[in-house]
């Protein structure tokens, strides 16, 4: 599966956390952009750290989404005032994962953006399932951030819930 080349903005402190969830590992970081004077290595590769007003507007068409980092959202507002689809903006949050927002669509339809996928509700179907692809991302965030000394006790604990016994490890 080809990893998704974004942008991530942030603060040094929601920056520094996202690079810690393992879940950082499933992007390529083109370059963070952030006012503040940082210097990020990730893999032993420098990464560069681009101002956000000097992004230039055609660099939108080159990569998959930008990852807004920070709890508050203004930075994604700036951005989609600059002509940055909706699609493309991806929200993470240290506490809870990813996060998403909603909009109108023309006809009036609500459409809800989650890293980079598009959610057009029409129906109860509709948020049934957006909440079980939510809930997924969130538990493969969880899964990916475990320990891996806690992998069989969980994988015994997930098989008892869905089978009614105990799993034998052994």
């Amino acid at each position: 599966m080809k990893r998704k080349k974004v942008f991530v903005q942030g603060t040094p402190d929601s920056l520094q956390k996202f690079f810690e969830d393992a879940i950082s590992r499933d992007y390529d970081v083109v370059a963070i952009l952030s006012d503040d004077s940082i210097s990020v290595e990730l893999d032993d590769k420098k990464i560069d750290v681009i101002k956000v007003h000097n992004l230039p507007k055609f660099a939108y068409s080159l990569i998959d989404g930008i990852i807004f980092t920070d709890k508050d959202k203004s930075s994604a507002d700036f951005f989609r005032k600059q002509g940055l689809e909706s699609r493309k903006i991806i929200l993470w949050d240290y506490d809870q994962g990813w996060q998403f927002f909603t909009e109108q669509d023309e006809d009036g339809t609500q459409v809800i953006f989650l890293c980079g996928l598009e959610f057009h509700i029409c129906n109860d179907d509709n948020i049934k399932f957006f909440n079980e692809i939510l809930g997924i991302l969130r538990n493969t965030r969880h899964l990916k951030n475990l320990d891996p000394k806690l992998y069989s006790s969980l994988l015994a604990q997930n098989f008892y819930q869905g089978m009614g016994r105990p799993l034998n490890l052994d």
